[in-house]
């Protein structure tokens, strides 16, 4: 019966860290994917804030 505990035992801690080991995948996954839409964002107002001095270059 022992054993059958101990082995059941180590079961739930290896699912658990499993468990955890993927959360903290997702999480990072989820942070590396908020880092490059704010990149995206970022380039995308610098190209657009180019084209706005552009275009007043030829009025002013």
């Amino acid at each position: 019966m022992k054993v059958l505990k101990a082995k059941e035992t180590v079961v739930v801690v290896v699912g658990v860290a499993a468990a955890a080991a993927n959360r903290k995948t997702q999480q990072q996954q989820q942070q590396q994917q908020q880092q490059i839409s704010e990149t995206a964002i970022a380039e995308a107002e610098a190209e657009a804030n180019d084209i706005i001095n552009l275009s007043l270059s030829f009025f002013f």
